[in-house]
């Protein structure tokens, strides 16, 4: 019998993100956190840098630097948690709730974390 493939239409990946997103609310088997202006969230730091240019740049740059291994230096934010996880949740999801008085605080954290990816829905 030959070998043939199977895919399930980006049934399993959007499974695994949901899952993905669920362990992160319950901050289960998160590997680091990010100090914001007002608290910190603990990240699963390889799904930030599969889905933020900036989290990719620091975080290879600390693993270069420390030969391999990551550092426990908190990355430091000038966004607030409510913006950053809106955020994360785009990251996790691909969407994203945005209204009048949280629209401003997303787009200048989006332009900190090179996320022009999350600037196209809104404009």
């Amino acid at each position: 019998m030959s070998q043939q493939e199977y895919s399930t239409s980006g049934l399993h990946a959007s499974r695994i993100l949901k899952e993905l997103s669920t362990l992160r609310k319950m901050e289960f088997l998160c590997d680091g956190s990010i100090k914001l202006l007002n608290g910190s969230v603990k990240v699963s730091r390889a799904i930030l840098a599969a889905g933020c240019p900036y989290f990719k740049a620091l975080f290879k740059f600390e693993e270069e630097t420390h030969h391999g291994a990551h550092s426990t230096v908190e990355p430091v934010l000038d966004i607030t948690v409510e913006s950053f996880e809106i955020i994360l949740d785009y990251i996790y999801t691909g969407k994203m709730s945005l209204d009048n008085d949280n629209i401003q605080d997303v787009l200048q954290a989006s332009d900190l974390l090179l996320m022009n990816d999350l600037k196209v829905p809104i404009l």
